[in-house]
Order: C-alpha cells, then structure tokens, then sequence
C-alpha cells in the first residue's frame, strides 16, 4: 500500500464502501459522508502535516454540494488534486463553473500583444491575498512559460467548448494559440 491518501466523500455509504473495496489495498483512505466532515477532515490533516493527496468527492450531496466543498477545500489544501463524481448528466454544470473559475483566477489577456497565457496556480497568504504563480517561478523553468503547461491549462475548457460551444471559451483558445505561435517554434 502506498503512502498516499484520499479522501472519499460521498452521502451514499455503499458507495463510499465500494471504494474503499477498489481502493483500499493501493492507498490510505478515509471517508467523509458530506461536505461539512470532508472540509473539516481536510483542515485537520493539514494541521497536522499530513495532506491528502487526492479528494475525491460526490456532485450531488444534501447540505453543501461537491462543487462547493470542492472549492472550500481548494482554500484549505491548495496543492490537493480534487476530483468530482457523478453519476448525474449535471456534470456540465461542474465543468462550466470549472471553466469559469480558470477564467476568472488563471487566465491573463495581454492586450498588447493580443494573446492570453494561463497561470499554473495560485498561493494564498496568511491574509487570504492570491498571488498567481507560473511554473516560470520554479526550477529551471525560471522565466520561461513552458509549453505544456499551456496546453494543459486548456484541456477542461476545451473539452467543456466541445459541449457548449461557449464562444468566450474559444476566443479563449485562439488567443492562447496566438502564445504558440509567437513564442513557441517547434
């Protein structure tokens, strides 16, 4: 069994059993039955060092919903990869607010050069200001956009533009295609 942790977050425990079935001999779980426990299951993990790497969480749940806690969560554990599951045709609404949030918190619209760039993350500081981190900032991509994670910053949207035909979201792609095509040789 590996090391790394998951959250299941689900009001049906017979899901959240069969889970645990599938999962539970590959990673260490732990169960919340709404979004309440989960968000509060989160704070304590990372109070004490122990974050969970994935949280993996039901759409439709009574109380607070999974993009809600999702979200909450996002604030509490920023560097935790958070998955949603449903098995209602409502997934479109997750993907649109998701596409939405990128829109509104990733993405910049350089309006001189005519070309938008998306950010890789965001840091929350003690004050709740967000700073808006390119991968740039690390390692040896130090002043440089890496290329891929521009085109993976576009995979969500692009999928959700291929179900809407949301025209923000394609002028969307075509402004960051313009970032290839200038900056991007190869």
């Amino acid at each position: 069994m590996t090391e790394e942790r998951i959250l299941l977050v689900d009001d049906d425990p017979h899901l959240l059993s069969a889970l645990r079935r599938h999962l539970g001999d590959e990673f260490a779980l732990t169960t919340a039955g709404n979004g309440r426990d989960a968000i509060d299951t989160v704070r304590t993990a990372m109070t004490a060092h122990t974050p969970f790497a994935v949280v993996l969480c039901d759409m439709r749940m009574p109380g607070m919903d999974g993009i809600e806690t999702l979200a909450a969560i996002r604030d509490v554990a920023p560097d935790t990869v958070r998955i949603m599951l449903t098995g209602n045709a409502d997934f479109l609404e997750g993907a649109e607010k998701g596409t939405e949030y990128l829109r509104d918190h990733m993405r910049f619209y350089d309006q001189d050069e005519e070309l938008i760039y998306w950010y890789h993350g965001l840091k929350l500081g003690a004050d709740g200001k967000e700073t808006k981190l390119l991968t740039s900032e690390f390692g040896d991509d130090y002043d440089s956009i890496p290329m891929y994670e521009q085109i993976y910053a576009l995979a969500g949207p692009t999928q959700t533009y291929r179900v809407t035909g949301d025209k923000k979201i394609m002028w969307d792609i075509e402004h960051t295609i313009k970032l290839f095509e200038k900056f991007y040789k190869d």
